[in-house]
């Protein structure tokens, strides 16, 4: 999975687009959450085009979408609407965890 066609995704939800080095930045901060949750060290983000293969593509859509969206939302004030995009991202991440186990 590339993370532009993430990018791609979350664009459609947030009607948004930032820059790529933004969305980098803001997918690998998700990386990061999501290592510090599961006690994993999945590698960061290098670029939008290159296939990243750490997390199976279903998980990424379901992580890092919403948080991508989240951190648009956020950058532009719409609080609720960020609000609703950080529980679908902790909700696929709980679910994430009981998949991988420890």
């Amino acid at each position: 999975m590339r993370l532009a066609d993430i990018i791609n995704n979350s664009s459609i939800f947030t009607d948004e687009n930032f820059s790529v080095e933004q969305m980098v930045s803001i997918a690998n901060r998700a990386i990061s959450r999501i290592n510090a949750e599961c006690k994993t060290l999945f590698p960061f983000y290098t670029d939008t085009t290159t296939e990243y293969t750490a997390i199976p593509a279903v998980w990424q859509y379901d992580m890092i979408s919403p948080y991508l969206s989240y951190g648009v939302k956020m950058n532009d004030s719409s609080l609720s609407e960020a609000n609703m995009y950080l529980d679908d991202f902790y909700k696929a991440l709980n679910l994430f965890k009981d998949r991988i186990g420890s």
